[in-house]
């Protein structure tokens, strides 16, 4: 999985937890804040190459636990799926998917 904001937003939402909480602070300014990695090092008071090195090793520590759950990836099926269901324009049909978004909400 190639390094980008909105792969790396939802790896921290389903695995981040796993990481350390440096590792996951420095994703989170990384990815949710959108800061430079000269703007975290800064704040920090570390290396930008420090940064650098945390932030791939995190993403992918993260992409590792991907390939192993693949959580993220059936986050975006049912997604998918969520939508047509929501284009049949059936009342009992939108009550069921948003009682599944719902449960995915938990």
């Amino acid at each position: 999985m190639k390094l980008n904001k909105e792969d790396g937003n939802y790896l921290i939402d389903f695995y981040g937890e796993l990481l350390t909480a440096r590792q996951k602070e420095i994703l989170e300014y990384y990815f949710a804040y959108d800061q430079t990695m000269q703007e975290i090092a800064d704040n920090l008071s570390i290396s930008k190459t420090a940064v650098a090195d945390i932030i791939h090793r995190s993403f992918d520590q993260l992409t590792d636990y991907e390939n192993k759950l693949h959580l993220y990836q059936s986050f975006k099926q049912r997604a998918v799926i969520y939508d047509q269901l929501s284009a049949l324009k059936n009342e009992q049909v939108d009550l069921l998917v948003n009682r599944l978004i719902d449960i995915d909400k938990c």
